[in-house]
């Protein structure tokens, strides 16, 4: 052992996994076949040498071989680069130009042994994973593993299984439960997880609470949670009388029952709801009545949104993300799911690292210096598996949600609801406000227990007291269990008085600093991406505890530095003699549309009238039911209670599926009183068993992994059968459609009066009505029922709400145009163009501009919604989805216009489309279609003309077309911008195919046929054109016809002096000052507008030669 010393006295310090400390396999328990990988091998085996001739790149073999440190480092230029990782030698040559850091980075190792660097930089797993395509064989060992040895390892390697690689492999935590008897927060062999998994209550006085907090998303989402909590108040004061008689289990689930009611009553927003700043005394009375009785503070801390807020789905396996479900939600995303399951897995896996602190104070009382080694192994292994393993979960995404805990997610709509609050308990504190710091991570006591056992001290007093603070969220036994550990002799002051006889203990110590520092920086990413790179530039970014997260952390990792042990004032060298060998890393292993079936003829006068086309646009003609507890339909009740349930219950993997399944007695009991419904019943019902089945089907991600219910694509019998029946009667798809989430799925705000209402509130208004500023930044259309429930998903659809009411306008225009067209009345039918270009202007201003955030919402926003809308469909597919939808809209101005058709994709979705319209909305385009369009009108009345004096009619006719042209290219081009910033993967493809081909079809039915035929001549005056369509004044027109070529004539006429061969000569009968003329398009030369060109759709100038 003396010269194990002797040897160990001369190796650098680097810390383990990352390649610093690989000289400690020799007495590492990691020194087994098992575990041998747990330790990487040193950086530099030697300087590079320069080889006379530089050999080639060697062809990989399937066959692994041993290759020697000799042979490694002829291999250093461009031509042929191999790396050391971890005892395994990479081919990386063809990877040089590919690397994101540049070739030179690569080439710098080229031949040497690369393992801390390559760790060091915190490569991602799927870069580890990359490392097998380059994988050629295994450094030559030294003496401390033989050759038969290593024979033997080597082919039995391929038959090793990645997970069973100790140090990367999550051990699932321990899932044997201890008894009644045993406090729930007992620190045992679960770490600082309950004792016991939580449970849900299932009777007595807390059920009505737990249907409360169900269906929080959905309230928080329509904003009707204070409703809904107000009416159980009854229930609430029961539950808050029982505490006396519950159990330590039930007061703790209670104390989470009442934090989320609490948070989401007082943190709910919208237009009309007011803020608070005190809390009821109906709620405020319990919640602190049974933080007393725990010994807890009345908020939302980390115990409710973690240790206590988790199940397992099934509950013979061991605790996993797949296995793992959260019993509380504020919205429906996966992101908040995700977010705080990673919390549950990392506590789960911290059970090892507080088994080996208790161990090691023992030793530490007992001066036993070998086990205390052995024991900081186990906890330097414990640590690397949090680091390496645990974290970099938080991080993981799939093809389909990307990230599966998107930053702006969280920082926008997660992080609002649970940060630190200002509040008064009405009742409670003499009534005086008070401030609760909300559910932060510095609330485990992981990293408080590391900080115990390593001596390391907060240096700044404020931080220190804040980090003290937090304790008091944090449960009971938890405080008297850290209080235990500091009261012991903690590490740092008896390795420092061994380290001159027992430096080893030095090394190991300091081994266990790089840990937390790796941790602690690793933990300090995750909070530069998810908290300061969201925060508002020039703002303080603060953590959900109300901590200043930049100072608080770099604070913390500068205070974990001071606290290494040096030996004669300076930090040992180490040159390592030993190479070991390892098993590979492994990587974490993450996880149609058919027509109606018919139509029933019996229902149609009654769905006539409630699909009637223009009352309210496209939108169906009365504002659809809001059923209640007390409007529903009795036996529809299961159909909203469900409906309720979707997001809170359909997110990663949940009960959503087992909750339909136990229902079929009562979905049946409702396919029996189907045919009782009335119209506005049915449309109801049948548009909740679109959400229902759609919620069913929906694939859950990584996580519908689990028993029978992964991978189901069709709703039960249940659902789909009376579902089938509407639709059916109903005329339209039975699956989830446009007509649900948009034409279906809306409310006025009931605060809003009928006086207030506008057209952006979906009044009757003419077109003549605009839209005030202070109506469009104050939104009044409410969502009924939510996917994601959170307001980026109401913003969307209650956008596109508001479009289809708009239509209103353009319908009236095309209807009256249709008409007039048949009785030849040219002035009337450009009245009516002129009401299009104006109802499309409306069309527009429905849009945001600019938006009110950031293009990453919309990315995450359709990542989540598509698993319910279009789980199959394609990107693209999406795209056009999200340009037009179901939507009679763009379908109806195309045909009535007489817009060219293609063939390209959109315009085969137009087509495509109409089969899933609501009848009365394919009626309206069959009437267009079989009807003359306005362009052949107009063309029409060109080739006949015969008497000069219309020609004045025509061209008036000819300007107003023109102008309902470009309205609808800025409409397409608005389409086009909301299109690539929710599918941003495909804007490229969308920008330069479809909208090229789609506005290339717009601008070819732009028409200039007048001006073509040169018919304007000079003694036609000014007085043939009404005064509806002179509405443009000169400065509309093009600069070369204004500045400094205008002529008044002794007529008093103006002349336009051109470059052209001809001039146009316009006469009035009284050119009086302020005198305005016609508009530039389809008369004159014409520039098209500025928002058009700079997004590239068409050509910067489009100018007609007369």
């Amino acid at each position: 052992m003396q010269s194990l010393w002797r040897l160990l006295s001369n190796v650098r310090e680097y810390g383990m996994y990352a390649g610093r400390t690989a000289a400690w396999a020799v007495i590492s328990p990691f020194a087994s076949t098992e575990n041998s990988a747990d330790v990487a091998p040193t950086p530099a085996l030697s300087e590079r040498g320069v080889p006379s001739e530089t050999p080639r790149s060697t062809p990989r073999s399937s066959k692994r071989r041993i290759i020697s440190a000799k042979e490694l480092r002829k291999h250093t230029s461009k031509f042929t680069c191999w790396i050391c990782i971890s005892g395994k030698i990479y081919d990386v040559t063809t990877f040089l130009k590919s690397h994101p850091g540049g070739r030179m980075i690569i080439l710098k190792y080229g031949g040497r042994d690369c393992t801390a660097q390559f760790f060091g930089r915190g490569h991602s797993l799927t870069a580890i994973n990359m490392l097998e395509e380059y994988y050629i064989g295994t450094l030559e060992l030294t003496r401390e593993i033989s050759q038969g040895e290593l024979k033997r390892k080597l082919s039995n390697e391929s038959s090793v299984s990645q997970h069973e690689h100790t140090a990367w492999r999550l051990t699932g935590g321990n899932i044997k439960q201890a008894s009644s008897k045993v406090g729930l927060w007992q620190v045992s062999s679960r770490g600082f997880l309950p004792s016991r998994d939580p449970q849900r209550a299932t009777k007595g006085p807390l059920l009505p609470l737990e249907m409360l907090v169900a269906c929080l998303p959905v309230g928080i989402s329509d904003g009707s949670v204070r409703e809904c909590i107000a009416a159980k108040k009854e229930d609430i004061l029961k539950a808050t009388d029982a505490f006396e008689s519950m159990s330590a289990d039930e007061l703790n689930r209670a104390h989470s029952l009442f934090s989320y009611l609490s948070f989401a009553y007082v943190r709910v927003k919208g237009p009309f709801i007011k803020p608070l700043t005190k809390l009821p005394r109906f709620l405020s009375k319990g919640w602190v009545k049974v933080s007393n009785m725990l010994g807890r503070q009345p908020m939302l801390d980390y115990c409710d949104c973690v240790l206590n807020n988790w199940e397992r789905l099934d509950k013979t396996k061991k605790m996993t993300m797949e296995n793992l479900r959260m019993l509380n939600r504020f919205t429906g995303v996966v992101d908040e799911e995700h977010f705080f399951k990673t919390h549950v897995i990392i506590e789960s896996e911290a059970a090892p690292v507080i088994n080996a602190i208790q161990k090691a104070f023992d030793c530490i009382e007992r001066r036993d210096t070998s086990t205390l080694l052995v024991q900081f192994k186990a906890l330097e292994m414990a640590l690397f598996r949090l680091t390496r393993t645990c974290l970099p979960i938080m991080f993981a995404s799939t093809k389909s949600e990307g990230a599966l805990c998107d930053y702006f997610m969280f920082f926008h709509q997660l992080r609002p609801l649970i940060k630190t609050w200002v509040m008064t308990y009405e009742g409670e504190f003499n009534d005086k406000p008070k401030m609760f710091m909300g559910p932060s991570g510095a609330m485990s006591s992981i990293l408080p227990c590391m900080d115990a056992l390593l001596g390391i001290q907060m240096s700044s007093p404020k931080l220190s007291k804040m980090l003290r603070a937090f304790e008091a969220y944090i449960p009971r036994r938890h405080r008297e269990f850290l209080e235990v550990l500091r009261k012991r002799t903690n590490a740092r002051v008896y390795v420092s008085s061994l380290k001159v006889h027992e430096p080893h203990l030095v090394y190991s110590y300091n081994s266990i600093i790089d840990r937390v520092l790796d941790f602690r920086w690793s933990h300090f990413q995750f909070v530069k991406k998810y908290v300061i790179e969201q925060a508002p530039k020039g703002t303080r970014a603060t953590g959900t505890g109300g901590t200043p997260a930049f100072t608080y952390l770099h604070q913390h990792i500068r205070d974990t530095e001071e606290a290494r042990i040096y030996i004669d004032n300076k930090t040992p060298e180490l040159h390592p003699k030993q190479q070991r060998h390892f098993v590979e890393i492994p990587k974490i292993d993450l996880k149609e549309l058919k027509e109606p079936e018919g139509s029933v003829r019996e229902w149609e006068k009654q769905r006539e009238e409630f699909w009637e086309v223009g009352r309210k646009g496209f939108l169906c003609a009365f504002e659809p039911p809001r059923w209640t507890s007390k409007t529903k339909p009795k036996f529809c009740s299961v159909l909203v209670d469900l409906v309720r349930l979707l997001p809170s219950t359909c997110v990663a993997g949940g009960p959503f599926r087992q909750i339909v399944d136990s229902k079929k007695d009562d979905l049946k009991e409702f396919a029996g009183c189907i045919d009782s419904l009335s119209r506005v019943e049915a449309e109801r019902a049948c548009s909740l068993l679109a959400f229902i089945a759609a919620g069913y089907k929906a694939d859950s991600g990584q996580y519908a992994t689990i028993g029978k219910y992964a991978a189901i694509n069709s709703a039960p019998q249940c659902v789909a059968k009376p579902l089938k029946t509407l639709a059916a009667k109903l005329d339209r798809p039975p699956r989830l459609s446009y007509s649900d989430l948009v034409l279906l799925n809306w409310r006025l705000d009931p605060e809003l009066g009928e006086e207030k209402k506008c057209s952006s509130c979906l009044s009757d208004t003419g077109p003549e009505h605009d839209q005030s500023p202070n109506c469009r930044n104050k939104p009044r259309i409410r969502i009924l029922h939510p996917v994601l429930a959170i307001p980026n998903e109401d913003w969307f659809w209650g956008m596109h709400v508001a479009i289809e009411g708009e239509a209103s306008k353009c319908i009236r225009a095309i209807s009256r145009g249709l008409r007039l067209m048949q009785q030849d009345n040219v002035v009337e039918v450009a009245g009516c163009l002129d009401e299009l270009a104006h109802g499309l202007r409306a069309l527009i201003q429905c849009h945001p501009d600019p938006y009110p955030h950031s293009s990453r919402a919309e990315l995450v926003l359709w990542r989540r919604l598509k698993t319910f809308v279009a789980p199959k469909a394609s990107l693209r597919d999406l795209s056009c989805l999200i340009y037009q939808g179901h939507s009679a809209i763009l379908p109806s101005l195309f045909e009535y216009l007489g817009v060219k058709k293609g063939t390209h994709k959109l315009q085969a979705w137009r087509e495509e489309a109409v089969k899933f319209m609501p009848t009365e909305h394919r009626k309206f385009l069959g009437v267009i279609k079989s009807s003359i369009t306005a362009r052949a009108y107009l063309k029409g009345k060109i080739a006949q003309m015969k008497i000069r004096a219309k020609i004045h009619d025509i061209a008036v006719l000819e300007v107003s077309f023109n102008k309902c042209i470009e309205q609808l290219l800025r409409f397409c081009s608005r389409r086009s911008q909301l299109v690539c910033r929710c599918v941003p993967q495909e804007a490229q493809w969308f920008r330069e195919v479809e909208m090229k081909q789609e506005a290339e079809y717009l601008t070819k039915s732009h028409c200039a046929l007048l001006i073509g035929m040169k018919l304007m001549p000079k003694d036609i005056g000014m007085n043939s054109f009404p005064k509806s369509v002179a509405a443009n004044n000169h400065e509309n027109l093009p600069p070369r016809f204004v500045k400094n070529r205008r002529k008044r004539n002794s007529d008093n006429s103006l002349t336009f002096k051109t470059n052209e061969p001809s001039s146009f000569h316009l006469r009035s009968a009284s050119m009086e000052q302020g005198s305005e003329f016609i508009p530039s398009s389809g008369i004159l030369p014409t520039r098209m507008s500025s928002d058009l060109t700079d997004r590239g759709l068409i050509g910067a100038e489009e100018e007609i030669d007369v």
